[in-house]
């Protein structure tokens, strides 16, 4: 998490990243430490999680460090993209029961798969996400 915080410096220092505009992306695994840093951490605008979901191994975490317990003080705009048939974090079973921690403003997108989506629907969601809740990229 140190690391990650020294990054955010590190662009705060550039001028050619608008520091208001950052968002985490939390694929699978990567969701437990996203939503640790998203909850701790106000510079983010929005939050992205890929096949997310609460584990029976968290119920073991002691519970200042357990992901579970800062799901519901992400403040930011939350998206939550998960397969049907998710064979790796049923939505039922773990997808489902994080969404339901999440406090408003949170989305979940569903798709007909398992959990890696499909690369065109991944990128457009994602783009599209990322549009809405920071604006869409200005080229020049």
């Amino acid at each position: 998490m140190t690391d990650e915080r020294r990054g955010l410096d590190y662009l705060a220092t550039r001028n050619d990243v608008d520091v208001h505009r950052i968002a985490l992306f939390g694929p699978s695994a990567g969701s437990n430490i996203a939503t640790i840093l998203t909850a701790v951490e106000d510079r983010y605008a929005s939050v992205f999680l890929q096949g997310a979901g609460v584990f029976q191994p968290s119920l073991q975490i002691m519970p200042e460090a357990n992901p579970i317990n800062f799901a519901p003080h992400i403040r930011v705009r939350k998206l939550m993209l998960h397969g049907r048939y998710d064979e790796d974090t049923p939505l039922k079973r773990n997808g489902e029961p994080l969404f339901k921690l999440l406090r408003e403003p949170k989305r979940l997108i569903l798709y007909d798969g398992g959990h890696i989506p499909p690369f065109e629907f991944f990128v457009q969601t994602m783009n599209g996400w990322l549009d809405e809740t920071l604006g869409p990229v200005k080229r020049e």
